[in-house]
């Protein structure tokens, strides 16, 4: 039998074939950068990002105006993360939520009897959200 995958975009030598359990399964190893290759990708990874930021920089500065005038609180949420080879890193973005929303969520969980599931979907969930409101 002879199996045609969609990986198109990877290279030859990075599919191998594997038996597991008596079943043959396909494994695409990383790609391993060295030397110059691994200094042009980084490279080339920093212009692109430092490019896209300076243009991206006025909308960035009006989402961030728009966080602000939105209700109390910071502009960014942060949360750890949990990176490549286990190392944690702070994420930023946009805070979209009210503060303290995180806090919450155990206490809504814990309500409804789902806090020790590693899925979870709040019912009847609390806007998580602050509007400022108009007073008129």
């Amino acid at each position: 039998m002879i199996l045609a995958p969609a990986l198109t975009d990877v290279a030859g030598p990075r599919i191998h074939t594997q038996p597991l359990a008596g079943l043959p399964l396909i494994h695409v190893s990383t790609p391993k950068l060295t030397g110059g290759k691994r200094v042009a990708k980084r490279t080339f990874d920093l212009a692109l990002a430092g490019c896209l930021l300076v243009f991206l920089s006025p909308l960035l500065l009006a989402l961030a105006i728009s966080v602000r005038l939105s209700g109390p609180g910071p502009i960014f949420y942060r949360q750890e993360r949990i990176g490549l080879r286990g190392t944690t890193f702070d994420m930023l973005k946009f805070r979209s939520m009210k503060p303290n929303a995180d806090a919450e969520l155990q206490s809504l969980l814990e309500a409804q009897g789902t806090a020790d599931k590693p899925l979870f979907k709040v019912e009847n969930d609390p806007p998580r959200y602050t509007c400022r409101q108009n007073s008129a």
